[in-house]
């Protein structure tokens, strides 16, 4: 992780590539790594059914609280606009939630609310949350996270028999499923993250050669099967290192003026899955969790 602190050129392009426009994101991450591990199912976006119409509808975030054989149903409604929330649009999600089958709801503003709607939400059990952006935290002073990219280029196999049993015979696992391209990619990339990822200095494109003997490969043909003795395996691949910056934001409950928590994000990919990493500070403990968050 970059250790450096963030520059004003880092924050403003950080806040002009953003312009709330990943709110629901945002949340989503961060409400996945505070109910990490906790029976809690986070989705976004989420459709249910409306009982007078019978169609779709969808909310932006909706987190199933699993309680033996029961479950509660909470939605969190995203507002990114250049104005603060008003009664109407508290009004408004309170009719889709109670339609929808909702238990309760919460509304996020990264604009804030007015004082009529955070009394109107309260008076029917809605949560007015804000996620701000600020600079920095005095806890996590880098600006990003140092990420390690790689695309497979190309794949050369070659597969070992003892001898060759001729027509009719196919290439399978240990398990009889195809040796197929997928298997080979997956390969490919666990041979990386194994042999080459802690390896700082490559850069560009680098191929390498890998030898295994006694691979779990077997060629199958009707007298029965034959493992493969030996297994030369070489990927190429293009390698890049490049700062992920950091956005770092203020969860708030408004109407109970009381910090939920504190979470700098940013965007990485695992593997071929994009994702979030999130840093969050307990509020009374003072302890920083690190959460990856697979994106939908």
């Amino acid at each position: 992780m970059a250790s450096r602190r963030p520059n004003s050129s880092t924050a403003n392009a950080r806040r002009s590539s953003n312009n709330g426009r990943d709110l629901p994101r945002l949340i989503h991450a961060i409400e996945s790594s505070l109910h990490s591990g906790a029976n809690v199912i986070v989705e976004s976006p989420k459709r249910l059914i409306d009982r007078d119409t019978g169609r779709l509808r969808e909310h932006d975030i909706v987190l199933t609280f699993l309680q033996g054989h029961h479950q509660l149903l909470l939605a969190l409604e995203c507002r990114d606009r250049s104005r603060p929330v008003g009664v109407p649009e508290v009004e408004a999600f309170c009719a889709k939630c109670q339609r929808t089958g909702i238990n309760s709801g919460i509304i996020v503003s990264s604009k804030g609310f007015t004082r009529s709607a955070i009394i109107k939400a309260d008076t029917n059990n809605v949560g007015c949350l804000s996620l701000e952006e600020v600079d920095r935290f005095d806890w996590c002073l880098a600006p990003g996270v140092s990420v390690l990219n790689h695309d497979l280029l190309a794949l050369s196999v070659r597969v070992n028999f003892p001898h060759n049993p001729g027509e009719g015979s196919k290439l399978v696992l240990a398990d009889g499923s195809a040796l197929n391209e997928q298997v080979l990619r997956d390969w490919a990339h666990h041979a990386f993250h194994n042999h080459v990822a802690n390896r700082a200095e490559l850069i560009g494109n680098q191929t390498f050669n890998f030898v295994e003997l006694n691979p779990p490969i077997f060629l199958e043909h009707p007298e029965g099967r034959m493992q493969a003795t030996k297994l030369h395996f070489c990927p190429t691949y293009s390698i890049d290192r490049r700062l992920v910056p950091f956005e770092f934001r203020s969860y708030f409950d408004r109407a109970k003026s009381r910090s939920i928590t504190k979470a700098a994000v940013a965007r990485i990919q695992v593997g071929d899955k994009a994702a979030s990493m999130v840093l969050s500070r307990d509020e009374n403990s003072g302890i920083v969790t690190v959460g990856i968050v697979p994106e939908v």
